[in-house]
């Protein structure tokens, strides 16, 4: 008779659509069916306000690794991303916004109104030929916690050739230039933001030997303007590094960002005045005192799978207060 009544419930809940996962799992515990979060604060089931989805592997080289993800939910729900990285012998590093000032972002800002979502960080000093994995928790402004499944990656192995692009003597051509600016409500300009260049890690704070001078512009906070560092004159033959363009190659920089630029860019400009250039963007450079070591593969650079054979430098950023990016050690390693 038991096992009558359970089969007529079973059947009448097929029959009325219903399935086990269309059940209310609000507050039960871990794991969760499909279409559910699970609250790492109280692990315990629920829907979260923001999450990332389609969390992997943007890219490698030897001393970093990209996360990409896809971001679910409203800027007005979020709270902050954290990025939990292991090591291979277990040892927990947390990445927050501290380190990766994006992470305390869910929209770019500065941007020009656009909805530049962030959905993507870089760990940057780790060793070569190392195994890792990751994990990308997303807080709500209500306390649920969201993760990201787990996800593993390997850098890439030390490089054994390089060509300096940037050294002492060839940032006699460098200088700076502004991008357009859009600015809402035509806003005027106030404050300062200062950009100049460094071929030696050891020149003095002025730059004087790289850039001319420095080149101001000025901001509105409301107005989303860049400006531009660039090295010409460079022409440094690229074609040694061969097929290791689609491989190995990693563009390596030594940067030095006093304030943070969420929205920043690297150039290879080609040696033709109607070849356009190869790059990427955006990437943030949190605020730092000191030089930080940046690598970007150069297939990442490649635009409809040419790669650039000549190089001219462009780097980017976009600052909310007075600062002076400083470039130098630029290389190609492969």
């Amino acid at each position: 008779m038991r096992a009558a009544s359970f089969a007529l419930v079973c059947w009448a809940l097929v029959a009325s659509g219903c399935a086990i996962d269309d059940l209310d799992h609000t507050g039960k515990g871990c794991p969760c069916p499909s279409g559910w979060d699970c609250d790492q604060a109280t692990q315990t089931c629920g829907h979260c306000k923001v999450a990332a989805t389609d969390f992997q592997v943007g890219w490698t080289t030897p001393n970093s690794i990209r996360w990409a993800w896809e971001p679910r939910g409203d800027v007005a729900s979020f709270s902050r991303y954290e990025l939990e990285l292991r090591a291979a012998d277990g040892a927990l590093t947390v990445v927050g916004a501290e380190q990766n000032a994006e992470l305390g972002k869910f929209e770019l800002p500065r941007t020009g109104g656009n909805s530049d979502f962030v959905r993507a960080t870089v760990t940057r000093g780790l060793d070569p030929s190392a195994l890792y994995s990751a994990r990308l928790l997303a807080y709500d402004n209500a306390g649920c916690v969201s993760a990201s499944s787990s996800v593993e990656a390997r850098t890439a192995d030390d490089p054994q050739q390089e060509i300096a692009l940037l050294e002492p003597g060839d940032a006699g051509n460098a200088g700076t230039f502004p991008m357009a600016c859009e600015c809402a409500d035509e806003c005027a300009c106030a404050g300062q933001s200062c950009m100049g260049c460094a071929a030696a890690l050891e020149l003095t704070a002025d730059a004087s030997a790289c850039a001319p001078a420095a080149v101001c512009l000025v901001y509105e906070p409301a107005c989303a303007c860049a400006e531009v560092l660039k090295v010409s004159g460079l022409a440094k033959d690229l074609g040694a590094v061969g097929s290791n363009v689609a491989e190995t190659a990693v563009l390596e920089m030594r940067i030095e960002a006093p304030a943070t630029s969420y929205y920043s860019g690297v150039f290879l400009l080609l040696d033709s005045e109607t070849g356009e250039p190869f790059g990427f963007e955006p990437f943030t450079m949190t605020g730092a005192t000191g030089y930080g070591t940046w690598q970007i593969p150069l297939r990442a650079l490649a635009r409809e799978g040419a790669p650039p054979t000549q190089a001219d430098l462009a780097i980017f950023g976009s600052f909310a207060e007075q600062a002076r990016l400083r470039v130098g050690d630029v290389k190609v390693r492969w």
